[in-house]
Parts: C-alpha cells; structure tokens; sequence
C-alpha cells in the first residue's frame, strides 16, 4: 500500500479525489445570490390639450388630458404622473399653461423627470340635436413626445362621438362623454403603432447598411434620425430598401455615424380637418412633407431643441448661449397710443458683441412652430412683435441642425414667410436664436464637406464663409400684450371734493381669461413723471366689463400730503399687466411696469385762503 501511495499513479488518484471533495465548496463560494431585478416603468405626463375650437369651452382641454391618462392609465404600462402634479409644476415654472412651445416642454418634462409627453389639441366640437335627444361630436389630435430626442414617437388623429341622450341632459355631460370616448380609441391607435427601429451594421461615404427593412416597417423615402446613446448624430433617408435590410444616405450630419448606432424613424403625426362631415366623421390629412417650406425643419429642430450643442473650438462649449438675459416685455408701439406689443430684448455675450460675423437674430413665439415670427440684424438687441395682422419675413433656415463643425452651409439659407402677430390679452412665451458666420479655416477640420445643403470647401481649399445657427435661448417667463384700458368716471375736467370711485373698462380677451392687475396713477403733470407720480389704488381682476378701484379715501388730504396743499389740478390713469407677466410691461417714464391708460383731467377744490394776521 506505502508503494502504491507513493508511485506517480497513486499520488495522481489522490489528488483527483481531494480535488473532488474541494469543488463542490468552492462553487458554492463562487455563486452570488440570487436578487430580483425590477425595472420601473417609464413615466409618462400628460398636457392639457389646446383648445383650437372656432366655439372654445372653459376646460374643456383639461377634460381631454383627464380622460386620455386614464385610458393610457388602464394599460398599465407606464407610471402615469398625476395632472395636478403637471400643473403644480407648470405653475411653478412660470410657464402658460398649456405649454405649447418646445422649450417649455422640454423644461417640463426635465422638471418632473418625464420620458415621456402626452400633448395634444380639441381640433372641434359640437352638440347636435338628434331625434328628440342630443349627441355630441369632438375632433381630437394627440401627439407622444419622446423628451430624450425631442420627437414625436407616435400620436392619432380622430372623431368620437357621445350616444344619443335625452334632450334635457346638459351639453358638459354629453362633450365629456364624447371626450372620454375619443380618448379610448386615441389609446388604441396609439397602441397599435410602433415605429420601426434598426442597427447601422456598416458605413460608406455618406450611407450606411441597417439590419431591418421593409419587413419592420421601414419604407422607401422614409426620413431617420440616427441615434448614440440619448444623442442624435445624424438626419438621413432610407434611400435602398430590401425584405431585411435597407441602405440609409445621410442628409444632415451633426457628429459621424459608426457601426452600433441606433437608426429610428420620424413619425408623422397625422392632421385632423377642423370640418365635421355629415356622420361626424372627418378628414384626416396627411402632414406637410417634412423639409418643406412653410414651418420647414421644425420636427429636425424639436430634436435638436435643448439636446444638441453649438460644436465649435475656441471656447464655444456644447453649452452656447449667443444671448443672456432674454426678456419679452408688453407695451404699446411706436409710442404710448399705438399699437399691442411685445418687445423682445436680450444682451449678447462675448462672442455675439460686437461681432460682425454675427448675421440674424431669430424671434420665436410660442404659437408659432418651426417658424421665426421677427428678425433683427445680428448686432441688434432688441425686437418688436406688434398685433399687425401679418408680416413678411426672409429668415434663415437650416433644417432644424444647430451648430455644427462642419461647412455644410456656405450660403445663407434664405426663406421667406408670412406670420401672424400677436393677439392683445393673450400671453406669449418667446425664445431667440443668432445665425453667424465662420471662416472655414477656423472649423477643427479646416470646413470638410459634410454633404449636406448648399456644398462645401474641401479639407485643404481655399477658405469660405460658412454658416450655423445657435440653440434656442427661451425668455424668462411670458408676456402678455395688452389694449390701453378705457376710462369710464370721473369725466374729463371733473371736479372731486372727497372720496371716491374711479371706473375703467376691463382688458380682459374673453377667449383667453387671465387675471389682470389694474392700478390707478394719479400726478399733477400730464407726462406722469417719476418723481412727480403716485398708484393710489390696485386691484386684481379677471371679469369683463367695467371695473371700479374701490373708493379712495382721504383722497384730498393724500393729494396735498403728496404734491402741496396749493395744487389744484390732476390728472388721473389707468395701467394694466397680466399678473403672470415676468418681468412685465416696458416701464414708461413714471417707472411703473403698467399699459397705461390715456389720461383725464380732474381738479379739486382750492384750500380755504388763510386767516388775516393780526
């Protein structure tokens, strides 16, 4: 047996039998526990729809929304954020509600740390009388944002209708019925579509090969962001489509594409007509070929908006702001008894002061997509959007890409449009945006051709003027152009001996309620100078009509204690700022943030003479 044990195949025997009885130990050692891996859902936010009813009913956006989380709620696939957060947070943001423009979208969905919005639009509606009862129709328009990319990812168009109730039932019962109804079948449609999604296998020039095709859902012509992690690289076309596989040509380079990224379609959200037929059904409109004047390049820009950087050396961050301070302030235009207004200012930061390569400044309002509604030349710094009915502008517009560096664009992009201007007693969100020109020898590349529009000098030619545009930079909170309040009583040259009650007329739009702060200025100089002005009263109204400042008393007493017991003579205005407005109204000479009234003439009373000397 010591023979055996000591031989070679003794000891190997040996040592494959405590190796044996060892492993088991060790694997146990080796295997981690075993721990639940939960994943949580993604959160969604719904907006409160827009009202774009020709009728308009109080709440009835927010009736919309309601019912369309609940439907979206019921699938049980997203942790659906409660609506009284949503206008909590909105409230909180300073922002109009409902938001409409991007950037305050995007700064909303950042707020309640959403992946998701649910915006949408009350296309119409109408109470029709049927048989002896009442049916009502709605015409409704969702759209699902993606906050990562900024896209729309899915959305529906459609027309819903309530059953036929009694006559004597109200008309809410039977719009929010028919609301409830077309969120159900908005649900549905939104449901069953998803957007084809595929993997570059391969790069070529200005290709590249995905690994899905025809099969998922991809189409010939069909326009594709290309995606590296949660930032767009590049715009392109599926230009070669076969059964699994496609060839996609690049149209707007922003960084490169490289094998591994992620190509995904652009969903076109469907346009509902505003017109019922005769069954309440309507007519669902394709949307406005993408890239196509007018409101070109928005669906590129909402990608871009608050996600993409200026790329540039020298200094300019992914951060770059071209202004700071953006303010939009109501007033009246060109001077105290013109026009409703909104001026748009911002002070230019160190590359943009001064800076001769500065081209355009870009205005955008919130009700307005993918269009500026002004212009100012790039050494301005200031703008005025006034209530003209339209205005022609020639804007440059590339396509929705910011920045860049690559001399893609060496002309400036030209595009002439026809806006609207503002609305007196509605609030507007506004945002700039500067277009500048470099040399291409100053570009990291020295201004490679990227193969995008209007051409490009190659690596090593003779330099050229290239063209970019900067992100959006949003103006801090809204501003809300006004009509110059009406003065009711006392009338001109009135003459007041005690307390009383001054009456203006409201400024409130009806189709656009808000809460008005009305204050009354009183000053013995008709120009209401600063030093020579005093507000005796402000009162916070939402109500049409005519309003009153309550009784002012003392009013003689104040008037000698603030101008002199010998003045005799007044005058007495009205202004008027939506209390959302920040920072409000362009103060006027009295330093007031008010749209002032015109002024009335009033006097008083002179002071008894004094008692002979003795």
């Amino acid at each position: 047996m010591r023979r055996f044990i000591n031989s070679f195949f003794g000891r190997t025997v040996g040592q494959v039998m405590i190796l044996s009885l060892v492993m088991p130990f060790v694997t146990l050692g080796l295997v981690n526990r075993a721990e639940a891996q939960i994943q949580g859902a993604p959160t969604w936010a719904v907006i409160e729809f827009v009202d774009k009813s020709p009728e308009g009913r109080a709440g009835i956006g927010a009736l919309a929304a309601e019912a369309v989380q609940s439907e979206l709620a019921k699938l049980q696939r997203y942790d659906m954020l409660p609506q009284e957060t949503v206008s909590r947070t909105i409230s909180s943001l300073g922002l109009q509600n409902p938001p409409t423009d991007q950037v305050s979208l995007l700064r909303l969905a950042g707020e309640l740390r959403a992946t998701t919005l649910v915006t949408g639009e009350v296309v119409n509606w109408r109470v029709e009388s049927v048989g002896g009862g009442k049916r009502a129709d709605v015409i409704l328009r969702v759209v699902v944002m993606d906050v990562a990319s900024g896209l729309p990812v899915n959305g529906a168009a459609l027309s819903a209708s309530s059953s036929v109730r009694t006559g004597d039932i109200e008309d809410a019962t039977v719009v929010q019925e028919a609301l409830v109804t077309g969120a159900a079948k908005a649900v549905s449609i939104i449901n069953s579509q998803t957007l084809p999604v595929a993997t570059v296998l391969n790069t070529r020039e200005n290709t590249a090969l995905i690994n899905q095709g025809s099969r998922t859902g991809f189409r010939d012509g069909m326009e594709v962001i290309v995606i590296r992690g949660r930032d767009q690289v590049a715009t392109a076309k599926v230009s070669d489509l076969e059964p699994d596989s496609a060839i996609v040509t690049i149209t707007r380079p922003i960084r490169g594409i490289q094998p591994g990224d992620r190509v995904r379609a652009v969903f076109a959200v469907p346009v509902a007509s505003p017109k019922f037929g005769a069954e309440g059904g309507i007519e669902v409109m394709r949307p406005r070929e993408r890239g196509r004047p007018p409101g070109s390049g928005f669906g590129t820009l909402a990608i871009v908006l608050g996600l993409a950087a200026l790329l540039l050396t020298g200094g300019r961050s992914k951060g770059f702001s071209p202004a700071e301070s953006v303010s939009a302030e109501a007033l009246m235009y060109p001077d105290s008894s013109g026009r409703s207004a909104v001026k748009i200012s911002w002070k230019r930061d160190i590359f943009a002061r001064g800076n001769s390569q500065t081209m355009q400044w870009q205005v955008f309002r919130d009700d307005v997509l993918g269009t500026p509604v002004q212009v100012a030349d790039g050494i301005a710094g200031s703008t005025i959007d006034d209530d003209a009915v339209t205005r022609d502008i020639s804007w440059g517009n590339f396509e929705g890409v910011i920045g860049g560096n690559t001399c893609n664009v060496t002309e400036m992009p030209l595009e002439d449009a026809t806006v609207a201007g503002v609305i007196a007693g509605r609030a507007y969100s506004y945002a700039v945006a500067l277009v500048y020109k470099l040399s291409s020898i100053d570009l990291p590349d020295g201004g490679g051709t990227g193969g995008g529009t209007g051409g490009g000098g190659g690596g090593g030619g003779t330099a050229s003027d290239c063209y970019f545009v900067s992100k959006q930079v949003a103006a801090k909170g809204v501003a809300t152009p006004l009509p110059r309040p009406s003065l009711v009583n006392p009338g001109s040259n009135a003459v007041i001996a005690g307390d009383t009650i001054f009456t203006f007329g409201s400024v409130v739009n009806a189709s656009f309620p808000m809460n008005i702060e009305y204050a009354l200025q009183v000053s013995p100089d008709p120009n209401f100078p600063k030093a020579k002005s005093k507000v005796y009263a402000r009162v916070t109204r939402g109500d049409l009509g005519t309003l009153s400042s309550g009784t002012v008393t003392n009013l003689l007493s104040r008037l000698a204690s603030d101008f002199g017991a010998g003045v005799t003579e007044f005058y007495w205005r009205i202004g008027a700022r939506n209390v959302a407005d920040k920072p409000g109204p362009v103060p006027d000479q009295s330093g007031e943030r008010y749209v002032f009234s015109p002024s009335r003439r009033f006097t008083i009373p002179a002071p008894p003479p004094p008692p002979p000397s003795l």
